[in-house]
């Protein structure tokens, strides 16, 4: 076998692992993307519980920082209270 017989050889050979290596790769990006996809229908998530509350005065307007914690509970369980019995504790 002459050298430049074995040289194409090996470079065909790097060639089609170069090619593996990168269908490889897109292969295991595109099974990241359905993985991902799994799991945000699947499982429960912190957002999924989570209130957000906009436009929160500052804190001077209050004269102590329990006053303002109050008002937000109270806030927050009128919104809780509005929302569909879908959020009530099951007894059961």
């Amino acid at each position: 076998m002459s050298r430049r017989r074995l040289a194409n050889i090996v470079i065909s050979c790097d060639a089609i692992i170069v090619i593996m290596f990168i269908v490889n790769i897109l292969w295991i990006n595109k099974a990241i993307v359905w993985e991902q996809h799994d799991v945000d229908n699947k499982f429960v998530h912190m957002t999924d519980f989570t209130v957000r509350v906009k436009n929160l005065p500052l804190k001077p307007a209050f004269d102590n920082l329990d006053e303002l914690k109050a008002m937000l509970e109270m806030h927050i369980m009128e919104v809780i209270k509005k929302e569909p019995n879908v959020y009530q504790i099951r007894s059961d």
